[in-house]
């Protein structure tokens, strides 16, 4: 259950709030030493040097594309990883292993089966989708309904830019009249290694791997608890970024 409670101006930076929560938990509730557990999208790395020059530590994740540390990690397979969750039925809920440091920080590669399959089935359908558009666009370009290779680009962009459509297809479009498009091998197979897996770094060298994980663990607990909360009492959209009217505008969800 939530200790406390901070609602923010409606301008200002997830990142910005990190360091002020865990100085004010620090003197609320009178503790030395806070490990902060946080996803990706809150953590800079000068948040994380701000932390450890506080002598204090931190849990996160490390983003899962366009960070240079991870390739590398998705490489493992993940059949050699250790199972530290399962069901009653022993099947595996999930599996980790340590990875070598980096910089002294610990690094675990943590998968869950059942994620993997979900990410799996969600591509598929995304793949699907775009593609009836984009045979669509094909149809139209051999037809002559789109002729001018700006339209052709144009609409081909609006079909890609949604669900991240650029990781599963590439097209070309060389002249008026013309249009290809085709899987895009590599990063449907960097999908592929990412699905179900994630990357725990952390500053933490006395817990056990499971206490690392599963602290991550309860982090996503939490924001699933949050996004029911959330959608339960209809906050979104806030139209508003004035701290005063934020407050009143979640006051008035809640009653």
């Amino acid at each position: 259950l939530p200790v406390a409670s901070h609602i923010f101006r409606g301008n200002r930076a997830e990142k910005t709030t990190l360091l002020w929560i865990k100085d004010k938990v620090k003197k609320q509730f009178n503790v030395s030493r806070v490990i902060t557990v946080c996803d990706r999208g809150m953590i800079t790395d000068s948040s994380l040097l701000e932390i450890e020059s506080k002598n204090d530590g931190y849990i996160t994740a490390l983003k899962r594309r366009r960070c240079h540390e991870i390739q590398p990690l998705l490489e493992k397979d993940a059949s050699l990883f250790t199972p530290i969750k399962t069901d009653k039925e022993g099947n595996v809920l999930l599996k980790a292993e340590e990875a070598e440091k980096e910089g002294g920080k610990r690094r675990i590669v943590v998968y869950n089966p059942s994620k993997a399959e979900e990410e799996k089935k969600k591509r598929k359908d995304i793949i699907r989708e775009l593609e009836k558009e984009l045979i669509e666009l094909s149809d139209a370009v051999k037809k002559g309904e789109k002729k001018s290779a700006k339209n052709i680009i144009t609409s081909a962009e609006k079909i890609l830019n949604r669900k991240n459509g650029k990781r599963y297809f590439n097209y070309d479009c060389k002249k008026e009249g013309d249009f290809q498009y085709s899987l895009n091998e590599k990063g449907l197979a960097m999908e592929e290694k990412l699905d179900g897996k994630f990357v725990i770094k952390t500053t933490e060298q006395n817990l056990s791997l499971e206490q690392i994980v599963f602290g991550y663990k309860d982090l996503m607990d939490i924001e699933d608890g949050f996004r029911d909360l959330k959608d339960f009492i209809k906050v979104a959209p806030v139209y508003h970024w004035r701290y005063r009217r934020v407050k009143a505008h979640i006051f008035i969800c809640i009653l």
